[in-house]
């Protein structure tokens, strides 16, 4: 019998369009890269213990209960290598956060201000948007209101931008008071099995940044059903996305506009899934989106305090993670924008005999199902 090799699987993702837990039909061009040490995927089920009184101190074996399936994948997070495509890893972001739109490339005209752009043409623009303006260095900027072709940005431009500024493309990920869309995984371990789960929905997306490490998002997600075949993998030549993965340096954090040197910074999407129950089935019909919380944390040097005033002032903030080479070349940006951060928790430790804060944090909204403006790849 051959082995079951890890470097000989291949995942393959794909958006359940029509109908939860129905097969969408996988190709190969819904495979994706995961970490080698970052596939659990399995099908479980609970146990039912049986305790009655029968005169002996045996147990009656366990029945079996629900079906449980699912797991969590983690992938080394890339840019989309074209501004305005999708990145590899689409439909995992799409279900983790809930709606997705392609913005076009537009240029600037004249009248910008330091919190306006005016545009060429906004017809391929959305409120939530993130854009890159070649200002002449890059800088990225969220749509925060859009009248006829005035674009309001934030945060402030550093640079107030003449006409025919290149104003870039990009897939934004964004979330919404609808029900999260569901996705069906395909999974051919070690070219011996295809395991094919149904009607998954994303449990949290949790992405650590940590200095000088690959970034490297975990999708933790729960489905309806599995079933498994013993098969070797059938699609065809993959075609993945041609960039390299993005490293935790030459990043910027911003909080209430001001720089944060901060060694680790973590971002997790929580996602409340309500399983509903059917005795007529297997035991789960669906997983039904109840709830969602945005958090975090990070870690920076006590150099004053700062922090802890904000802290104690309860005061919210405007934060933006920018994710990218240094060059900031379009293709390889990931942009993320909280529009009100609230610290919960600021202890200060020691590490390597130098004191540190360790910062919670929580995310807050700021006009509904915006925790997260977007998730913007650029």
């Amino acid at each position: 019998m051959a082995e079951a090799l890890v470097k000989k699987s291949t995942i393959a993702v794909k958006k359940e369009t029509g109908g939860y837990g129905v097969d969408p039909v996988v190709t190969s061009a819904d495979c994706i890269r995961v970490k080698t040490d970052g596939i659990n995927i399995n099908d479980n089920y609970d146990l039912i213990e049986i305790d009655e009184i029968r005169n002996t101190f045996s147990e009656h074996p366990p029945l079996r209960g629900l079906e449980n399936t699912g797991g969590d994948l983690a992938t080394n997070l890339r840019g989309a290598y074209t501004a305005g495509d999708a990145p590899e890893a689409d439909v995992l972001w799409e279900c983790a956060i809930g709606v997705k739109n392609l913005s076009t490339a537009t240029t600037t005209d004249t009248g910008c201000g330091a919190t306006t752009l005016e545009v060429v043409s906004a017809a391929g623009l959305a409120v939530g948007d993130a854009v890159r303006v070649d200002n002449p260095t890059p800088e990225v900027v969220w749509i925060t209101e859009i009248v006829g072709t005035t674009c309001t940005v934030s945060p402030a431009l550093a640079v107030t931008p003449g006409a025919g500024v290149a104003v870039g493309a990009g897939a934004h990920y964004k979330m919404s008071n609808a029900e999260l869309a569901s996705f069906w995984l395909a999974f051919w371990r070690g070219d011996i099995t295809r395991e094919d789960y149904a009607g998954n929905k994303v449990e949290s997306m949790e992405m650590d940044i940590n200095t000088g490490s690959p970034v490297s998002p975990k999708f933790t997600f729960k489905g309806k059903t599995a079933t498994y075949v013993a098969t070797g993998y059938t699609l065809g030549t993959a075609t993945y996305v041609d960039t390299d993965p993005l490293v935790g340096l030459n990043q910027s954090v911003k909080i209430a506009g001001v720089s944060v040197a901060c060694d680790r910074l973590m971002v997790r999407i929580a996602n409340e899934l309500y399983p509903r129950k059917d005795i007529t089935s297997t035991g789960i019909a669906k997983q039904i989106f109840t709830g969602r919380r945005v958090e975090g944390s990070f870690s920076v040097l006590y150099e004053d305090k700062t922090i802890y005033d904000t802290f104690k002032a309860d005061t919210e903030a405007e934060a933006i993670i920018i994710l990218s080479r240094a060059s900031m070349a379009a293709g390889q940006i990931v942009a993320i924008r909280i529009p009100k951060l609230r610290y919960v928790n600021v202890p200060v430790g020691v590490d390597s005999k130098i004191f540190k804060y360790d910062v919670s944090f929580r995310c807050d909204m700021s006009a509904g199902d915006d925790e997260v403006t977007s998730i913007s790849f650029l």
